[in-house]
């Protein structure tokens, strides 16, 4: 149901009709094109992908996977209820972005944020999702990741969307932590739960360690 990876890399191609570009490119000696990104490790094998999220883009996916059939037009409607809610200032809106005492470390620095985050997100890809480049600095440098801490509320996220689809910086720093980084650290009084590439990974750890793992290649049309 989540197709963010494929697109990132610019595969579009559906799965029968791709496997026999790639047959046929192998059977005729064509070259084969192929694209790389670093994976991210968490807890040393705990979980790899390359989109991880903790607070709003957990609980996002937890909407979106909530009733109705995931996908594309599911997830407009949930990005458009949060939207609405945190420019009404109701309670979805209050729900995503309640925010989390963590204490996050990026290579070895920490994060001073009073009043914790909404959410902790990292990703080797640009791309989080219909067209939102959040993590713009990523593919820009291999073997780092690009992380982002929100020590805010709704509002100044939503109000910043519209440069995030832009693939540029959020302008106001106060608001978003930004940084590319080789690893980084979560510790909570809780066990932390966080979204890998959409799905759930469910932890009784209290301590997340991020890091930049191997490339992968990808086969590309």
């Amino acid at each position: 149901t989540v197709n963010t990876i494929s697109r990132n890399i610019g595969l579009k191609m559906p799965a029968k009709p791709f496997l026999g570009h790639i047959v046929e490119a192998w059977q005729s000696d064509h070259p084969i094109k192929t694209v790389e990104r670093n994976c991210l490790v968490v807890n040393h094998g705990e979980a790899s992908g390359f989109l991880f999220g903790t607070g709003v883009l957990s609980r996002f996916m937890e909407a979106y996977y909530a009733g109705g059939t995931p996908g594309p037009v599911k997830a407009v409607q949930v990005l458009a209820r949060a939207i609405g809610s945190a420019l009404l200032g109701t309670a979805f809106a209050q729900h995503l972005f309640q925010r989390d005492d963590h204490r996050v470390t990026v290579d070895g620095e920490a994060w001073q944020a009073e009043g914790g985050y909404a959410a902790v997100a990292a990703a080797t890809v640009n791309d989080l999702g219909l067209g939102f480049k959040l993590f713009h600095a990523a593919t820009a440098h291999p073997d780092h990741v690009h992380v982002l801490g929100f020590p805010c509320g709704p509002l100044p996220v939503v109000r910043g969307l519209h440069r995030v689809y832009l693939g540029k910086p959020y302008d106001r720093p106060e608001h978003v932590y930004d940084q590319v980084a080789r690893q980084f650290t979560i510790e909570a009084a809780q066990p932390l739960h966080f979204m890998m590439d959409g799905d759930f990974v469910r932890t009784q750890s209290h301590t997340l360690h991020v890091q930049v793992g191997p490339r992968v290649r990808f086969v590309v049309p």
